[in-house]
């Protein structure tokens, strides 16, 4: 028997030892993991170059990792043992809840929903003017904006998190910039869809259990809410009713339930609708664009813009979305004559396509934990807006050339000033030269401009540093830095606090030298009324001005 004993552990040691490596050779490559969502590794060439020999082991190591024999399966007894026995996910970016809800926390949500991302006011001033001049930038072509942020699952469905997580649950970002939006008059197409998907949620489910989007009931509630902020613009903007939707019950494993490799989570029991009858194509047909997005995931053809359409509505529009938006376009479907679809491209990249196929309307839509991404800077639309503001600026607050502006100079350090006839010369004695200016910045939260012009010896780094009604010293938390290279700059920039106070700090360079204040001019940014001026693109998305009136 003892000798059967040894048999035994024998044949369980070569067995763990070939069969995975047999099963490796005889079973086909996958190309992609559905439940890690990648492209697995593909076997290594070898030839006899150096290179190639010495790169060799590492590249098949993480070949071999990613397609040894029963890896799935083991890679499933592991997710089953800590699902089961630990009550825990395998998973850093999965939280397992109550009565087996699944929530997703990847890419910072976890973090944000208990508060601990962080971001300074003038950084939500920031992100609101980037909003304004959007909106301003579209509404002088015709087109509207709406800016719509879809609440991720634990917004809604606190409820069934883990104690540990719920009673630590603080103010997420889209609740702090939606605060700091509220009211803003300039602003009018800005929705945070957290309150009317709570208001929802009494009546039926509206997020899945295992998954991490909306269900199709709770993106019909979110597009009813959108098109009732489409028709204060169009009222006779078509939306369809609920009783349009055949629905149906449909057994679903959710994309959370896929990627913890779990088949013992039972399959949810959920709800699938069409919108019936349908005046829409079956199909989606892909717009080849010539252009080239910032973003190189993008830059896959398949990952142009789609369009579809209903010839029975009036409108055109530009849907830029993530995977929340792909539940929402049989509705838009129906909704709009022409709608162009963007999963991948962002607007900056988009407005050549704009500029010429000129919508009615752009719905910019998607989940908050990509909020930071739908606001990333687009410099070329800033620079665009506040060169017409500042041409348009009379509310000036200090003007400081080799004529002007000697009663607002202050204390100087590393620094001795010379007027010149073509500006002021600062002569820097060491590598922290700085000038302090005063003057009156009070504007009732409009922005003020800051428009510098300078002769720098070397390539350096200038800045400017401002104070608050909070914050009277100067400090590294307050400051804007702009690179600067050696010759002429002209530099157009905002000061990003909504509540400058009056008393500044110029550091010309980081090095000393000579440097030539030609002027520097701050004022008050005036915004025109929208619809006067617009931005346009050529065929080489060189930019040009069009005067075209608002069409509604």
């Amino acid at each position: 028997m003892k000798r059967w004993g040894q048999f035994a552990i024998i044949a369980l040691f070569l067995f763990t030892l070939y069969v995975p490596l047999v099963l490796s050779i005889i079973v086909k490559d996958k190309e992609i993991s559905e439940s890690e969502k990648r492209k697995l590794a593909k076997l290594p060439s070898l030839s006899w170059s150096v290179d190639s020999l010495s790169r060799f082991p590492d590249l098949f190591e993480t070949y071999y990792n990613d397609h040894f024999g029963l890896r799935e399966q083991l890679v499933e007894f592991y997710n089953y043992f800590y699902f089961k026995v630990v009550k825990k996910s395998p998973l850093p970016t999965v939280t397992v809840g109550r009565d087996e809800w699944l929530y997703y926390n990847g890419e910072g949500v976890l973090n944000d929903f208990l508060g601990l991302t962080k971001y300074s006011e003038e950084q939500l001033e920031t992100w609101k003017r980037l909003l304004v001049d959007r909106q301003e930038w579209l509404a002088a072509l015709g087109i509207r904006y709406l800016f719509v942020v879809a609440p991720y699952k634990m917004m809604i469905y606190p409820e069934y998190l883990p104690e540990r997580v719920r009673r630590k649950a603080g103010i997420p970002i889209l609740a702090r910039l939606s605060d700091y939006v509220d009211g803003h008059a300039e602003l009018d197409g800005y929705l945070d869809l957290r309150r009317d998907l709570l208001a929802a949620k009494a009546r039926r489910q509206v997020y899945y259990r295992t998954d991490t989007h909306w269900n199709p009931d709770g993106a019909f509630d979110a597009y009813a809410v959108i098109m009732q902020q489409v028709r204060r613009w169009f009222p006779a903007a078509k939306i369809l009713g609920e009783d349009s939707l055949e629905k149906s019950k449909e057994s679903r494993r959710g994309d959370i339930c896929i990627t913890l490799n779990l088949n013992i989570i039972a399959p949810e029991e959920t709800v699938k609708t069409v919108v019936a009858p349908s005046c829409s194509s079956e199909s989606y047909t892909r717009l080849n664009l010539d252009i080239r997005p910032t973003r190189e995931e993008a830059r896959n053809p398949n990952f142009m813009p789609v369009q579809n359409g209903c010839g029975d509505a009036s409108l055109s529009a530009l849907v830029i979305h993530d995977s929340f938006g792909l539940f929402l376009r049989p509705y838009f479907n129906e909704t709009f004559q022409k709608v162009v679809y963007s999963n991948y491209i962002d607007l900056k990249d988009l407005k050549g396509f704009i500029a010429a196929s000129m919508p009615d309307l752009i719905i910019d839509v998607r989940v908050a934990r990509h909020l930071t991404g739908m606001l990333e800077e687009d410099q070329e639309l800033e620079r665009y807006i506040l060169d017409k503001h500042a041409a348009n600026s009379t509310d000036v607050r200090l003007h400081l050339d080799t004529v002007h502006g000697k009663e607002h100079l202050g204390k100087t350090h590393q620094l001795d000033i010379q007027p010149r006839p073509d500006g002021l010369l600062l002569r820097a004695s060491g590598s922290d030269p700085s000038l302090e200016l005063n003057f009156d910045a009070e504007t009732g939260g409009d922005p003020l401009l800051v428009r510098l012009s300078l002769d720098s010896p070397v390539d350096t780094e200038l800045q400017m540093f401002y104070t608050t009604p909070e914050s009277a010293d100067f400090s590294a938390g307050h400051k804007i830095g702009k690179k600067i290279r050696r010759g002429k700059n002209e530099l157009l920039f905002r000061l990003p606090h909504p509540r400058t106070a009056g008393r500044l700090r110029l550091d010309p360079g980081m090095v000393g030298g000579d440097y030539l204040l030609r002027s520097l001019v701050i004022a008050r940014e005036s915004r025109k009324k929208l619809g006067e001026v617009g931005m346009s693109f050529d065929a080489q998305y060189g930019i040009r001005q069009v005067h075209v009136a608002n069409r509604d």
